[in-house]
Protein backbone atom coordinates (compact mmCIF):
# COMPACT_ATOMS: atom_id res chain seq x y z
CA UNK A 1 0.00 0.00 0.00
CA UNK A 2 2.75 2.25 0.74
CA UNK A 3 3.94 2.25 -2.64
CA UNK A 4 0.53 2.92 -4.34
CA UNK A 5 -0.94 5.56 -2.32
CA UNK A 6 0.34 9.70 -2.08
CA UNK A 7 2.38 9.18 0.97
CA UNK A 8 0.18 11.67 2.51
CA UNK A 9 -2.89 9.64 2.94
CA UNK A 10 -0.79 6.63 3.82
CA UNK A 11 0.36 8.51 6.56
CA UNK A 12 -3.46 9.42 7.32
CA UNK A 13 -4.16 5.77 6.72
CA UNK A 14 -1.53 4.48 9.42
CA UNK A 15 -2.57 7.47 11.83
CA UNK A 16 -5.76 5.83 11.33
CA UNK A 17 -5.25 2.50 11.84
CA UNK A 18 -2.83 3.39 15.28
CA UNK A 19 -5.13 5.87 17.44
CA UNK A 20 -8.41 4.17 16.79
CA UNK A 21 -8.37 0.15 15.57
CA UNK A 22 -4.65 -1.04 17.30
CA UNK A 23 -6.36 0.32 21.24
CA UNK A 24 -9.29 -1.78 20.69
CA UNK A 25 -7.83 -4.93 19.17
CA UNK A 26 -4.80 -4.81 21.71
CA UNK A 27 -7.74 -4.66 24.45
CA UNK A 28 -9.28 -7.43 22.81
CA UNK A 29 -6.36 -9.61 23.55
CA UNK A 30 -4.24 -8.25 26.21
CA UNK A 31 -7.09 -7.59 28.97
CA UNK A 32 -8.50 -10.13 31.22
CA UNK A 33 -11.48 -8.54 30.69
CA UNK A 34 -11.37 -8.64 26.54
CA UNK A 35 -13.28 -11.05 24.59
CA UNK A 36 -10.63 -12.89 22.87
CA UNK A 37 -9.57 -13.67 26.75
CA UNK A 38 -12.29 -14.87 27.90
CA UNK A 39 -13.19 -17.07 25.48
CA UNK A 40 -13.67 -20.90 26.15
CA UNK A 41 -10.49 -22.06 25.62
CA UNK A 42 -9.30 -18.55 26.27
CA UNK A 43 -6.93 -17.28 23.48
CA UNK A 44 -3.24 -17.16 24.97
CA UNK A 45 -0.68 -14.34 23.17
CA UNK A 46 2.38 -16.03 24.13
CA UNK A 47 4.71 -13.29 21.78
CA UNK A 48 2.75 -10.65 22.12
CA UNK A 49 2.05 -10.48 18.40
CA UNK A 50 -0.93 -11.61 17.74
CA UNK A 51 -3.07 -8.13 17.13
CA UNK A 52 0.00 -6.57 16.08
CA UNK A 53 0.05 -8.99 13.09
CA UNK A 54 -3.72 -9.64 12.62
CA UNK A 55 -4.54 -5.90 12.09
CA UNK A 56 -1.76 -5.08 10.03
CA UNK A 57 -3.16 -8.01 7.83
CA UNK A 58 -6.69 -7.17 8.13
CA UNK A 59 -5.62 -2.95 7.45
CA UNK A 60 -3.51 -4.59 4.17
CA UNK A 61 -6.26 -6.52 2.62
CA UNK A 62 -8.60 -3.67 3.52
CA UNK A 63 -6.44 -1.00 1.92
CA UNK A 64 -5.94 -2.75 -1.30
CA UNK A 65 -9.60 -3.59 -1.74
CA UNK A 66 -9.92 0.29 -1.86
CA UNK A 67 -7.13 1.12 -3.48
CA UNK A 68 -8.05 -1.50 -6.67
CA UNK A 69 -6.22 -2.93 -8.94
CA UNK A 70 -3.35 -1.26 -10.99
CA UNK A 71 -4.63 -0.05 -14.06
CA UNK A 72 -3.33 -1.83 -17.08
CA UNK A 73 -3.26 -4.86 -15.39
Amino acid sequence: MAERMNPTSYLIFSGFITAFFYPVVVHWVWTDDGWLANMDPPFHDFAGCAPVHMLGGISGIVGAFMIGPRTGR
